[in-house]
């Protein structure tokens, strides 16, 4: 008898936990809290940045305040300048699209760029009209597509210049031209002063192709004068018809200078180490005040002091 009451009492215990349960249950789930307030920021409050083409209802379009710009498309003009910078410190992002003119002569800028310093200028290229063939340039479009001969402490770097009349990329003091290409124009790349030209090529220019204080890493031809010509030249290429393949004013290592009919590479003053010098139609292939592990070929050697020379 007692025995049966505990189980009776058992199994009533058990049906009121159930039904508390199921009452608990039944009252659905609960409301979800509220998550965290948003902290994600969109790329306009992260950079914030201007749209040339809003500068103007068209070109030239002209910067005068510091800042962040970028292309929004392409931009055609049928002469004068592109994009004007007036003002330092400035970011311009080309965003891959293209500068261009259909001058039937030569004038203006694709990007003009005033006595300025702290800019910062990528990613895009600039087409124009002129052509080229051995030792003769047709200009037409663009004169120049980077003109920024007093331009300072700037950075240009990712821009391909095609076609211009006179200089593909002209600047100052203490700017770094980097990954640049220039074909069929009269000049390549410029710099007035001290400067950086790293991992650059330049192609078909009628004068000059590259003419700098630090050269690395480039290729440069030029029909009529130099290929390169920089204070100091490393891991280089210098190519001319009628000039000098390669001009190294300090010292020129693990360098290549070719010519045509003229020296092949010129360190008159300086040292050539783990060079290589040729020229087809020139009496002198390399001239040196030290040479170090250099290669000769077709023509002389002029050297004050040889090392090492095979």
């Amino acid at each position: 008898m007692k025995a049966a009451l505990k189980l009776a009492a058992v199994v009533l215990l058990f049906l009121t936990l159930l039904t508390r349960f199921s009452v608990a249950y039944a009252q659905g789930e609960l409301a979800p809290t509220s998550g965290p307030t948003p902290t994600m920021k969109t790329l306009a409050q992260i950079e914030p940045r201007i749209p040339v083409q809003s500068l103007g209802a068209a070109p030239p379009y002209t910067i005068t305040q510091a800042g962040s710009y970028y292309l929004t498309g392409n931009i055609t003009v049928g002469s004068g300048n592109a994009i004007n910078i007036n003002v330092a410190n400035v970011s311009l992002d080309l965003m891959g699209f293209t500068l261009e003119s259909t001058n039937a002569t030569a004038g203006g800028a694709a990007i003009n760029v005033g006595t300025v310093s702290h800019l910062r200028l990528r990613n895009g290229n600039i087409q124009s009209g002129s052509t080229y063939v051995p030792g003769t340039l047709t200009p037409k479009g663009f004169a120049y597509g980077i003109l920024g001969t007093n331009l300072t402490d700037s950075t240009i770097y990712d821009i391909q210049v095609t076609g211009v009349g006179a200089t593909g990329v002209a600047v100052g003091d203490g700017d770094t031209v980097e990954r640049c290409k220039v074909s069929s124009s009269t000049n390549g790349i410029t710099h007035t002063l001290s400067g950086l030209t790293k991992d650059c090529v330049v192609l078909n220019c009628a004068s000059s192709g590259i003419f700098g204080d630090v050269v690395e890493g480039c290729s440069g031809y030029g029909f009529w004068t130099q290929g390169i010509s920089a204070r100091l030249a490393s891991m280089s290429r210098g190519t001319s018809q009628t000039g000098t393949g390669l001009i190294a004013t300090a010292c020129a290592q693990n360098c290549v200078g070719y010519s045509g009919v003229s020296t092949g590479m010129d360190c008159t003053g300086a040292t050539a180490s783990g060079c290589y010098a040729s020229t087809i139609g020139g009496s002198t292939s390399l001239k040196a005040t030290i040479a170090i592990g250099c290669v000769v070929s077709g023509g002389s050697a002029s050297i004050g002091n040889r090392y090492n020379m095979p």
